[in-house]
């Protein structure tokens, strides 16, 4: 039992990892090349966020896993946060792209015999 409540908590910084990403996203598309210093910095701060989740994450789950759901679910993330946020339309490949990685993602999460 207490190895699946250790696993749970690599996940859970894992969701802060992609949450904090996709925050630090959006500051930098508002830092406007940065001469928005006020988003320029809210958005440095959550990259280092970033940074200290995936450190604490890497401690209970595989690089591999860690890497490929941060990078696979945050670009997801980061699409929705912009078609809805800043609105930014998607052509047809862009929705089959996503696909592709969402189907990624769950092969890698359901079907990966990784291990740390």
């Amino acid at each position: 039992m207490r190895v699946h409540i250790v696993s749970n908590i690599g996940y859970l910084y894992l969701l802060g990892i992609i949450l904090v990403d996709v925050l630090m996203m959006f500051f930098l598309t508002q830092s406007n090349g940065f001469t928005n210093h006020k988003a320029t910095i809210l958005s440095l701060i959550c990259y280092a966020i970033t940074f200290v989740f995936a450190g604490m994450a890497l401690k209970y789950l595989p690089t591999g896993i860690v890497y490929a759901l941060w990078g696979g679910l945050g670009t997801i993330d980061c699409v929705v946060v912009s078609h809805f946020f800043l609105g930014q339309k998607l052509t047809t490949p862009a929705y089959l792209g996503i696909g592709f990685i969402v189907i990624g993602v769950v092969i890698l999460e359901f079907f990966s015999e990784s291990s740390s």
